[in-house]
């Protein structure tokens, strides 16, 4: 009888031993995404675009997938970018051939109402929401666009700002231009650009130039009993935007902002959607890794 109690209590000590080492191994998974932009008119021109969209949170990404080129010293295109190196413990980027989803992408492709943006997938290791970390995206057609200077300091009295907002809520048609003003192309210093400021020149902020992407923000993916997707992720389009009409080096841009949280199954093909853009998501547990260690 002792003899058997032993042996239990030895297998269980194995089990729980092995539960151990199980637990110290990362838990991958491998995940696919196609996002497309919608073209059909009828959805693109009913859209309501934001003044103020706000910012993803790009700090300490896990890995940034972007259709940008390496940033250049070029003082004229302020790239705003994450970190670009991957981390090989925690991710890696899939080549062409091993994506699955190459249907659907060809569908996408062959279709008049649908542009793909980009068809990409990676592995990562999976961790709870507070432990999780993004992957930032900048993919998409590149844009040069003006942006109003974030070190700029607006010295307006206390009655001028009243003004200044009094201003923007009789005449909503100056939004887009009141922050424009004096622009100098950095390519070419003694040539400048005057661009219209609207009704309101005393209040003009200066623009930069910036280098956009057609969609850029983040995917994080984390695990629980399910997985779950949260999105954050800007969409331009540009527009015809009169304080920049003549001046071909920059283009106006929309913004929407999609912020977003999906619960999804493993294995199972997901639809994330909105009047800008579609995402189809796939995901499955990825062993490979944990196997070429044993």
């Amino acid at each position: 009888m002792k003899i058997i109690y032993r042996n239990i209590l030895s297998g269980i000590f194995l089990l729980i031993q092995a539960g151990m080492l199980y637990a110290d191994e990362p838990v991958w998974y491998q995940f696919e995404v196609i996002i497309f932009a919608y073209t059909n008119p009828q959805y693109t021109e009913t859209e309501s675009w934001p003044d103020q969209t706000g910012l993803p949170d790009y700090t300490n990404p896990l890995a940034t997938i972007s259709d940008l080129p390496p940033p250049t010293p070029d003082p004229s295109q302020t790239l705003v970018t994450a970190k670009p190196a991957e981390n090989s413990d925690q991710f890696q980027l899939l080549t062409e051939d091993q994506l699955i989803l190459g249907k659907e992408a060809k569908a996408i492709k062959r279709s008049s109402l649908r542009k793909l943006i980009k068809h990409t997938g990676w592995i990562q290791t999976m961790h709870a929401r507070n432990e999780s970390l993004p992957v930032v995206f900048k993919i998409g057609e590149p844009y040069t666009t003006l942006i109003p200077d974030p070190d700029y300091v607006n010295e307006l009295t206390d009655s001028e700002t009243e003004q200044y907002i009094a201003d923007q809520s009789r005449d909503e048609s100056s939004l887009v231009s009141i922050a424009t003003g004096p622009v100098v192309d950095d390519l070419n210093p003694d040539s400048s650009t005057s661009i219209d400021s609207g009704n309101n020149p005393d209040y003009a902020t200066p623009m930069i130039p910036q280098l956009v992407t057609q969609l850029d923000g983040t995917i994080t993916i984390s695990i629980g009993r399910y997985l779950h997707v949260w999105t954050d992720l800007l969409y331009h389009r540009p527009f015809n935007d009169p304080a920049i009409i003549g001046n071909s080096d920059y283009v106006s841009l929309n913004t929407f902002r999609y912020q977003d949280h999906r619960r999804m199954r493993s294995k199972e093909l997901h639809y994330i959607d909105n009047p800008s853009f579609g995402i189809l998501i796939y995901a499955l547990p990825y062993k490979t890794i944990v196997e070429n260690k044993e």
